[in-house]
């Protein structure tokens, strides 16, 4: 395993909970073998609110955590956590709310 930097955009809900997290230009930083397991244009349901996708016309990888409205949006520094064939088993992300 190993531990890539990402820049990630949290998605704020308007009672301060996370709804989402979205890394841009995720090829850049880890290579196209981290989207080995996405389908193109298709989102992928674990459950009811979990679900994360992939756009490859903008290159964007966006995990939804809840589904709720997202009025705030803060920048912050992310870590991805890579298998041994580089596709993403895990995400971090720091933040503090205002």
């Amino acid at each position: 395993m190993r531990s890539v930097s990402v820049p990630v955009v949290v998605d704020i809900g308007r009672a301060g909970e996370v709804v989402g997290l979205e890394i841009l230009n995720l090829s850049s930083y880890v290579g196209t073998s981290a989207l080995d397991l996405l389908a193109e244009g298709r989102t992928h349901s674990i459950d009811e609110r979990l679900s994360y996708s992939y756009d490859s016309e903008c290159d964007a990888f966006y995990l939804r955590l809840r589904m709720a409205d997202a009025p705030t949006q803060k920048a912050v520094q992310g870590v991805l956590e890579l298998d041994i064939n580089s596709r993403i088993v895990g995400i971090r992300a720091h933040w503090e709310l205002p």
